[in-house]
């Protein structure tokens, strides 16, 4: 068999040759039979197709709720640091009272299942609590990024029918706000001197109710608000746990904006299993002499980025230390992937 080394490698030209293999020696063995029926996999490829691929039976994380499988890492590390932005820290205690003090609050405003709250937030310790709270009320949080324009804001605040958006005034100005959405202002919402609601008071929450809803770039039109469950989520968790498993000795330097989908694996996967967040501010997810000098200065032990971030550092300050590399959002560069595999303790292509 001839072909193009540029478009096909050895292995896909192989496994070609022994599916037309296969399929002459389905004709010689039943020369009669439609060709609709022929077979181009030998016995080994159906095996491996249908049974070892399809292999991914695993045990359910119960229970399969993002907010209560914070609760029990909390219970168990009160002490330990969940999260840092700049100068500032959250333990898992604190981000625990502060999270539930807020699911208090909305519960008091009428928030509860099958709600939707926007969150409308600058970088910062605050979108923990607000994230967690606004689950452990039982509704639904949409990310929406103070960056975007006017416009687009408006648009999907209107679209998801969120009744409440948790923001400061400076964020919401210039937004024209759908009658139904009232803003709240976080901070009002949790602190001392705010009570903590029972476990009565909490709703139930089941693993196929809404966790948050994020909406797509509308680079095809207008913005498709995309609706994903706790369940979904604890899913994705608990797979990348299997295969790049953290505990309480990592910290995940995070970098996504909240309205990108994968920012709830960095933000998520830390904070069930006792590892802390790293929140990176804007200024510092751009420079990469910055980021170097985060990951250095808190121990960074892995971090999620897209290939041109990836680049950036390799080619302009990689820190001093080897870390766990998650690349994803993009295809990756072979030349970039061989830069990376010299620079990082271990390298993973999502």
């Amino acid at each position: 068999m001839e072909y193009n080394s540029d478009l096909f490698d050895e292995v896909t030209i192989a496994r070609y040759i022994r599916r037309f293999q296969a399929l002459l020696q389905d004709i010689c063995e039943r020369p009669l039979a439609p060709i609709h029926t022929l077979r181009m996999l030998s016995p080994d490829d159906m095996q491996q197709m249908l049974c070892q691929w399809n292999d991914t039976q695993s045990q359910e994380v119960e229970p399969a709720l993002l907010h209560r499988q914070f609760e029990r890492q909390a219970q168990i590390t009160p002490d330990a640091c969940a999260a840092i932005y700049e100068d500032h820290s959250l333990t898992y205690q604190e981000l625990e009272t502060r999270s539930r003090q807020l699911a208090g609050a909305l519960i008091e405003q009428g928030v509860g299942a099958g709600h939707c709250v926007a969150v409308l937030l600058d970088r910062g310790l605050d979108i923990f609590v607000a994230l967690f709270g606004i689950l452990r009320a039982g509704a639904a949080y949409v990310p929406l990024d103070p960056s975007h324009p006017a416009e687009r804001l408006t648009f999907m605040l209107a679209d998801c029918c969120a009744g409440i958006v948790l923001s400061d005034r400076r964020n919401v100005e210039g937004l024209d706000l759908p009658l139904h959405c009232r803003v709240l202002e976080s901070r009002s919402l949790f602190g001392p001197d705010v009570p903590l609601p029972s476990s009565r008071e909490l709703p139930t929450v089941a693993g196929n109710d809404l966790a948050y809803v994020i909406y797509t770039s509308g680079s095809t039109g207008v913005p498709k608000g995309v609706m994903v469950e706790h369940r979904n989520v604890v899913n994705l968790l608990q797979a990348m746990q299997r295969r790049i498993p953290i505990d309480g000795t990592d910290a995940f330097l995070s970098v996504t904006t909240l309205s990108f989908d994968i920012a709830a694996l960095e933000l998520f996967l830390p904070l069930v299993h006792g590892a802390c967040v790293v929140l990176a501010s804007r200024r510092v997810a751009s420079d990469p002499q910055l980021l170097a000098s985060a990951i250095d200065a808190h121990a960074v032990t892995l971090m999620q980025a897209t290939p041109s971030t990836w680049r950036m550092l390799a080619e302009q300050g990689w820190p001093s230390r080897k870390i766990r590399v998650l690349s994803g959002g993009e295809p990756l560069p072979a030349g970039l992937r061989h830069k990376l595999h010299a620079y990082a303790g271990s390298f993973w292509n999502l």
